[in-house]
């Protein structure tokens, strides 16, 4: 019997007692899958794999390969996205709020169990119970994510007890570097504390003056008026820095740099 190659079209002569077998297109070399008593017709092997395919199937299921174009086709899949979230750490914002909480959830319970919380304590519990939320769910989330096209884009998401206030994209080409900046200030417990300490003992206070009073703030922006982290923690910033720099060529540069 005769029948024709799938990949160059050329006309091949098969013995009929051949039954099952595979012959090869002395025009083009590929391989011819013949089936026995062909209901089925001629069927063909996929040049790349091996696979057993359909005599009319243009694409290997298997793995891909084009038999018109001569080429394995790829799927490409969209990168996942990266954040980090920049602001107090996780570990400090749980033992902040657990501390809370359950302050306001001791107070809730004994006026609901045992009736002894007057309407001051019950209006505490709630501010208490929102203060859990507020510490725990409010921060700032820098995420790096892809589109269709492959590109990347730069996220800033504000949350506030969890609920999302304002999201801006930006694209990083639109911009020249990631810029640093930080100051000292009197932080620790502020100048009330430092002041109120210095009345108690001078040596103490002065003590908190020089170490626990002063403190560094940093501020990392995008370009010089994006900011996407703002505080004390900078290995918060850094983690920041780098997520933005594993995926775009940003620079980074001191705020006073030109």
């Amino acid at each position: 019997m005769r029948l024709r190659c799938p990949y160059c079209t050329k006309s091949l002569s098969v013995a009929d007692d051949l039954g099952e077998g595979e012959v090869h297109c002395p025009g083009c070399g590929g391989r011819v899958t013949v089936r026995a008593a062909t209901a089925d017709g001629v069927s063909k092997t996929c040049p790349e794999c091996s696979a057993l395919m359909d005599a009319k199937a243009v694409l290997c299921v298997k793995c891909g390969y084009d038999l018109k174009s001569r080429r394995k086709l790829t799927t490409e899949r969209r990168p996942p996205d990266r954040h980090v979230d920049a602001g107090a750490p996780l570990v400090l914002r749980a033992v902040l709020a657990s501390v809370v909480g359950l302050g306001g959830a001791a107070l809730l319970v004994a006026h609901l169990a045992y009736n002894v919380v007057d309407q001051f304590g019950v209006i505490l519990g709630l501010v208490l119970v929102g203060a859990f939320l507020l510490i725990l769910g409010s921060f700032t989330r820098v995420t790096v994510t892809a589109d269709e096209q492959g590109k990347w884009w730069i996220k800033k998401t504000d949350l506030l007890c969890f609920i999302r206030l304002k999201e801006t994209r930006h694209d990083p080409a639109a911009y020249d570097a990631l810029y640093i900046s930080y100051k000292k200030r009197f932080g620790g417990v502020g100048w009330g504390g430092t002041l109120a300490l210095l009345f108690v003992g001078l040596l103490g206070g002065g003590l908190l003056f020089a170490h626990g009073g002063r403190v560094e703030r940093f501020t990392l922006t995008l370009g010089r008026d994006v900011i996407l982290y703002r505080g004390r923690d900078e290995n918060a910033m850094r983690a920041v820095i780098e997520l933005i720099q594993a995926v775009t060529d940003l620079r980074c540069a001191r705020a006073g740099d030109a």
